[in-house]
């Protein structure tokens, strides 16, 4: 079996999120409309864009990415702190 860090489901809830918009999306309504707390959110999306996962860039569209890297991704995160 898997195990996800609470921040690993955390962040997968939000890319599956972001991939589900048609248009962009700030964290306050990712948090709105996933029920992850603002703060949590905005600490995630700024570890996701360091990351490469997402951009913050206007006008531009996250792209397709893996399970595997979104783990890899958080797992480095709970390392690093």
């Amino acid at each position: 079996m898997l195990r996800l860090s609470k921040l690993a489901d955390y962040a997968a809830v939000l890319l599956v999120q972001l991939g589900q918009l048609d248009t962009l999306a700030t964290a306050s309504s990712l948090a709105q409309s996933t029920g992850v707390p603002e703060p949590t959110v905005a600490k995630l999306l700024k570890g996701l864009a360091g990351d490469g996962l997402v951009t913050s860039f206007r006008g531009r569209a996250a792209d397709i990415v893996s399970v595997d890297r979104l783990i890899r991704s958080q797992s480095h995160q709970s390392l690093r702190r």
